[in-house]
């Protein structure tokens, strides 16, 4: 019965503490004899959330990400409550130091999991380790990116951003998000400049009408639209869509470029939207996207 209904149990022994003694006596025999066992891991490790006891509560909720990779409804809600509590990071920085590349989807689980119940600062310091672990996956940067947006940390998500752009590049020269090579997005975002605060200058000059430059947008009589509803550069006809599928790791950069639009227009960071607008734009409108 114990180990059927650990849930049960537990507000059983909350409101007969006697008994407490006797069920971890019982949950450590079972351990004993069968360490991944399930559902004892399940209930000890929520008695020990009940207790505050981080030092043993951490390993087992560990353990059992490691062994599910996020699949087990069960250890979300307890996960999180635990991560909220002092010292949880600095414990699974303890077991899973940062330096084992391996451990960086454990980080990034873990993040989402702070994420989704408002521990914005402890998602933030998760998914910049999941970054510096595996700097090649663009899943982290965007989750990171969508953390800091809901602390309004638009000028973290940026430079976030750029320095993860800027190591892609430098690590692979070609790499692309569909047709949209990842140095073009870089230079549209830092204007060939150390960093993007380059372009937020009052005294930026923009071509076109001085409201238009005062925003940030060139003057559409300069803009080019011979030929737009014929065919495009790429051979594509206006309105049709590519045959060809982004894979998980493109629709996660594509993603990116999208949020880093949406940074830029709700940071008020104006002058860095053309650009990167008419770089991405043909993606947005040429594939079928959600």
């Amino acid at each position: 019965m114990l180990l059927a209904e650990p849930q049960v149990w537990r507000r059983h022994l909350a409101l007969n503490p006697r008994e407490a003694t006797d069920a971890n006596n019982l949950i450590r025999e079972v351990l004993g004899s069968d360490p991944e066992h399930r559902k004892a891991l399940l209930f000890y490790g929520e008695v020990m959330i009940d207790r505050q006891n981080v030092a043993e509560a951490m390993p087992i909720y560990l353990k059992l990400v490691a062994a599910s990779m996020g699949e087990d409804q069960a250890i979300k809600k307890p996960l999180a409550h635990l991560l909220a509590m002092p010292g949880a990071v600095e414990l699974v920085e303890e077991r899973l130091p940062p330096a084992n590349k391996a451990g960086a989807d454990i980080y990034g689980y873990l993040g989402g999991l702070a994420k989704d119940v408002s521990e914005l600062a402890v998602g933030t310091r998760l998914y910049r380790t999941a970054i510096s672990m595996d700097g090649r996956r663009a899943t982290y940067l965007l989750n990171h990116m969508h953390t800091l947006e809901l602390s309004w940390a638009y000028e973290e998500a940026l430079s976030d951003a750029v320095a993860w752009l800027r190591a892609k590049v430098s690590a692979q020269s070609g790499a692309r998000v569909g047709e949209v090579a990842l140095a073009s997005v870089l230079e549209a975002i830092t204007q060939g400049q150390s960093g993007y605060e380059c372009v937020l200058d009052p005294g930026v000059q923009v071509e076109g009408s001085p409201e238009r430059a005062a925003m940030g947008f060139a003057d559409p009589a300069g803009i080019s639209t011979e030929n737009e509803s014929q065919v495009g550069a790429d051979g594509l006809k206006a309105g049709s869509k590519r045959s060809d599928q982004l894979d998980r790791e493109g629709l996660d950069l594509l993603a990116v470029c999208f949020t880093l639009c949406k940074i830029c227009y709700v940071g008020g960071h104006l002058a860095l939207l053309p650009p990167l607008i008419r770089l991405i734009e043909a993606e947005h409108r040429e594939r079928d996207l959600h």
